[in-house]
């Protein structure tokens, strides 16, 4: 497997160097810096995304992208992991790639595995909020920043990472909890800055203190040329900087906790997080990153892929996502129905399987249509990082797939299509879904009322069922 990870890596990296001038002259440019602009005279355009990467594993979903060449590759956070070791037990940062881990993590996951799944549930949090610090009363965190600095040239020195920045013209980048330092850390975090200034070095290509605005946070839109003149326009979010912290099960009436920190199947939560309150001043995006958002719906585009570190419409409260903040879910309804932003399509990753969830163009508190379209969220996880199960989702479309996967967005235009699949370490297609771009417009605005869905399947996989009650490694 390595040497022929090897060998692809240097056919890549001939056949950039053969094709550099042809770039050029498409007008493509890889330029990092936000609302960088790349041309696409074709009649079509893609991109390929994936989260939960981690640096010492092997990753050969990211060949698989590679070699499906797409105009543009996101890495939707978890692009390393700082508190991770590579046989999934949590660690102080500094510890984990240390001899004694080399004996005891394969020895413990080991133990995991024959755990009931109740079992791996409480074990897994216990692990990852208490033992490795997590979001509380970390026991150490000097040592976070210097970790993050070795993780990330490990990133930088990997084959398939070098494979895929030699075959995409164009990568981007947001975070989430474990490139962002901690499992599930947001605003509180001690050494935001130091990872910002990780983060921005190694994908944005320059110092934290050259960087443009924001000076905090990395959230950033990029304006494509999608092809024929039309506009894609890329919006990477931050959930990591301004994100209030989750809302856990003391801090709840015992009489709504039934309700509030459950699962949507009935399933306890077993002590991990519930939903704030809808009228709570809880955030996930922050004031300043809310007013930004805003101007980027309605800066000019054919098409939109919000792209979101976590699940945005999935209905679970088993780990973290959207879901937990109904505050936040609500405005982000009321924004698109403020801006009329037609093609929005949210992408998302963090919980270790795909899926693709939907939110029907209905209000949730009297059940009346609203003007909004459906709304999709593709989610692909992880690049390498898996878990056996997925919690039960109301919104689901399609899905779970349980294998190592990436997605892929492809914009027809000739027919008016966009294309969301989910592809596995082999490049075979796990999940698709075709919709109508007509169908992704406010009806006033919408050529063709009442198309939705032009084709849609799942390919069998290893493990699609699916469970209810898991919780993800997220």
């Amino acid at each position: 497997m390595a040497f022929g990870r090897l060998v692809l890596l240097a056919v890549l990296a001939l056949a950039d160097d053969a094709g550099e001038a042809a770039v050029r002259s498409e007008g493509a440019c890889a330029s990092p810096e936000p609302d960088a602009c790349i041309g696409r005279p074709e009649s079509r355009f893609t991109l390929a995304f994936g989260s939960c990467h981690h640096q010492a594993k092997p990753a050969p979903t990211l060949l698989a992208a590679a070699a499906s060449a797409p105009d543009v590759f996101v890495f939707l956070g978890d692009n390393l992991y700082n508190d991770v070791d590579r046989w999934g037990m949590p660690c102080e940062p500094l510890r984990c790639a240390g001899r004694l881990r080399t004996l005891t993590s394969p020895l413990l996951l080991g133990l995991f595995k024959l755990l009931p799944l109740a079992l791996k549930r409480i074990v897994y949090r216990a692990f990852a909020t208490r033992l490795a610090g997590g979001t509380l009363s970390p026991p150490s965190l000097e040592g976070d920043g210097a970790a993050l600095a070795a993780h990330y040239a490990a990133l930088g020195a990997k084959a398939e990472v070098i494979a895929l920045r030699a075959a995409v013209p164009l990568i981007l980048a947001t975070w989430d909890d474990h490139d962002y330092g901690r499992n599930d850390a947001g605003a509180g975090y001690a050494h935001a800055r130091e990872s910002r200034a990780e983060f921005v070095k190694f994908w944005r290509g320059r110092d934290a203190d050259d960087a443009p605005k924001p000076t905090r946070g990395v959230y950033a839109s990029y304006t494509l040329d999608g092809g024929g003149g039309r506009v894609v326009r890329v919006i990477l979010l931050d959930l990591r900087t301004y994100r209030t912290a989750p809302l856990r099960p003391e801090a709840v009436p015992p009489a709504q906790r039934a309700a509030r920190c459950a699962a949507p199947d009935g399933a306890a939560s077993l002590g991990e997080y519930c939903t704030h309150a809808p009228n709570a001043t809880a955030t996930l995006l922050g004031a300043e990153q809310w007013a930004w958002l805003e101007a980027q719906l309605r800066a000019p585009a054919d098409v939109r892929l919000v792209c979101s570190s976590l699940a945005v419409w999935s209905q679970f409260h088993a780990m973290e996502a959207w879901s937990l903040f109904p505050g936040e879910q609500r405005r982000l309804v009321q924004l698109l129905l403020r801006t009329r932003a037609d093609g929005v399509v949210f992408l998302s990753g963090d919980v270790h399987y795909a899926e693709l969830s939907v939110r029907k163009p209905t209000q949730p508190d009297t059940g009346r249509p609203d003007d909004l379209y459906p709304l999709y969220d593709l989610a692909s996880s992880g690049l390498n990082q898996d878990w056996p199960v997925a919690p039960a989702n109301s919104e689901r479309l399609a899905g779970p797939v349980h294998e190592h996967n990436w997605g892929r967005v492809a914009v027809d235009w000739a027919r008016r299509e966009l294309e969301l699949e989910v592809r596995d370490a082999r490049g075979a297609v796990a999940l698709r879904h075709v919709v109508s771009l007509d169908a992704l417009r406010f009806p006033a605005s919408a050529r063709t009322v009442g198309v939705t869905v032009a084709s849609h399947s799942q390919l069998p996989t290893a493990g699609s069922e699916g469970g209810s009650g898991g919780a993800a490694g997220e």
